[in-house]
């Protein structure tokens, strides 16, 4: 019974501290690199923190990739804005897809929010920014656009609250027979209800160990 109680003690106490990472990094030079160092630790805007980042760039007809650490990032509300060149001429593509999950930890994720700014096009080219997430098994999708058939710069979504969300997004601009760019991607959340605390996690820890004492005690009384 007391090496049970010690072993789930020691379970809680070392699971709860997972939840304990900095404050998203901020300042010159911080950029998706900066974020996919942190791993599964992450890192804390608010209530809601931020892990696994993963990036992946490409690039045709003559202009290179943008690297991981050519997208800057900066934190911004419940959320982040992405920074960078992505311009391109005729016949020419630049695609950057960031990967990363954002999980409560006292108020449910309820909304996401995506907008891109400093876009434009010329001729047949086209700007585009997908999100996709998967909300309590079921398949969501964001999308903002700008072609010569319609420009739409935000979109958002509102879902029954959940603890946890992987956001994929795709960042798109395609040249076509004239340009296309964009430089800023905004990505934000917003939180309602409730989850459990993790400070009600770190109590439990010790009250078990206090009740290991006690049966421990009660048991050389007996003796």
């Amino acid at each position: 019974m007391i090496r049970r109680l010690l072993l789930l003690a020691g379970l809680i106490i070392g699971t709860s501290s997972l939840g304990m990472a900095g404050a998203c990094p901020t300042g010159v030079g911080v950029t998706v690199a900066t974020y996919e160092a942190l791993g599964a630790g992450g890192c804390t805007i608010g209530t809601l923190s931020f892990s696994n980042f993963s990036y992946n760039g490409t690039g045709s007809g003559g202009v290179h990739a943008i690297p991981a650490d050519g997208v800057n990032v900066v934190p911004s509300g419940l959320g982040f804005e992405f920074t960078a060149p992505w311009n391109v001429g005729a016949n020419q593509e630049l695609d950057s897809a960031i990967t990363y999950t954002v999980t409560a930890s006292r108020a449910s994720i309820t909304d996401l929010l995506l907008k891109m700014g400093g876009f434009g096009f010329s001729g047949g080219g086209t700007v585009s920014v997908a999100e996709s997430t998967d909300v309590k098994g079921v398949p969501l999708s964001l999308f903002v656009v700008s072609n010569s058939g319609e420009t739409k710069d935000t979109a958002s979504a509102t879902f029954a609250g959940v603890s946890s969300l992987t956001v994929i997004k795709d960042i798109a601009v395609n040249g076509h027979t004239g340009s296309a760019a964009v430089s800023v991607v905004f990505n934000q959340f917003s939180t309602g209800g409730t989850v459990p605390e993790p400070t009600s996690m770190l109590l439990l820890g010790p009250g078990l160990l206090g009740l290991v004492g006690f049966v421990r005690r009660r048991r050389a009384t007996r003796s």
